[in-house]
């Protein structure tokens, strides 16, 4: 990204591959959508049958979300689709325009990996960035193909990174009045995993976070100071 040269910069991961139409749907959309800093993509399963992601989201329980995962792809009449906003998208696939990266910074390189997005995303939010889905631009995502999706080290990161990301830039207003949603959905991830056998990397993974909060306050302080974004705004995207 620090080396790209473009106005837009697109990412797409190791294990996909684009849609012939994807880059002309990308094209055209950067000049039809000038406000518009990011976007989202149709992100589907290898097969092209099942979607992965129509943009990323946040609920309530502070758990990012893929929108629209699951649904039956190849049933969705593309065309009788409309661009919609999103919370955000994927780094599976995305197209950015250089001036959020500049505003906002780079992804966090502390995260390593898995949810780095979700930070970027949420950090755009509150600078009032908007990131729109485009339903035709379709990428093909094989999935964890790197390092698998129950390896310890994944399940690690996963756990540790949304939390992170959740501490750098929830407003206090909202931890507040989330809290109970966001113990509730811990203590079930928690016992998920305890159930998978995976419940020792799942406590190692919340003490990192505790044993990171100097830095994570440190980072928290700019993101929140430079905030544009209302809590009721922020509050409707959470529960929309």
């Amino acid at each position: 990204i620090r080396w790209a040269k473009e106005d837009a910069i697109f990412l797409l991961n190791n294990d996909a591959r684009l849609d012939p139409e994807c880059l002309q749907v990308l094209s055209g959309a950067l000049g039809r959508f000038p406000e518009v800093d990011s976007f989202a993509l149709s992100i589907v399963r290898q097969k092209g049958k099942i979607l992965e992601s129509s943009g990323a989201a946040i609920g309530p329980d502070g758990r990012f979300f893929q929108r629209g995962r699951n649904l039956d792809f190849s049933s969705l009449s593309l065309e009788r689709l409309n661009p919609a906003p999103a919370f955000g998208n994927s780094g599976g696939g995305g197209l950015y325009r250089r001036r959020l990266f500049e505003d906002i910074g780079f992804f966090d390189e502390d995260f390593v990996m898995y949810h780095e997005d979700q930070d970027f995303n949420f950090r755009a939010r509150l600078r009032d960035h908007m990131c729109l889905y485009l339903p035709e631009a379709i990428v093909y995502h094989l999935g964890s193909a790197s390092l698998g999706s129950h390896r310890p080290h994944t399940i690690e990161l996963l756990v540790r990174n949304q939390l992170l990301a959740l501490a750098k830039s929830l407003p206090l207003a909202l931890w507040l009045r989330y809290l109970p949603k966001i113990l509730a959905a811990q203590i079930r991830s928690g016992a998920f995993y305890a159930d998978q056998g995976h419940g020792t990397i799942f406590i190692r993974a919340a003490a990192q976070v505790l044993w990171r909060i100097p830095s994570i306050l440190r980072k928290r302080g700019p993101i929140q100071a430079r905030r544009s974004i209302s809590n009721a705004d922020l509050r409707r995207l959470m529960e929309s």
